[in-house]
């Protein structure tokens, strides 16, 4: 958001929206991150990387566009 924000800044974007509200979101995913016990952050952190070597495949190296994730159609 902040990126966007800096790059159509002449659209009379709203500050508040753009930068203030992500960067307090962030302060607040920081505090929470820290409150974690050790499990939970070596879980999550190992789940992070498995993701992220999934991507490498799937996009095989980044040369690739990844997939475009799409809704799966209920059952009638």
């Amino acid at each position: 958001m902040i990126g966007y924000f800096l790059r159509h800044r002449g659209d009379r974007l709203s500050p508040w929206r753009y930068i203030l509200l992500p960067v307090i979101g962030a302060i607040i995913d920081i505090y929470l991150l820290t409150q974690l016990d050790s499990k939970a952050l070596i879980l999550g952190l190992s789940w992070l990387g498995i993701g992220i070597v999934y991507l490498l495949v799937l996009t095989r190296g980044l040369t690739r566009e990844p997939p475009e994730m799409t809704a799966i159609a209920e059952a009638e």
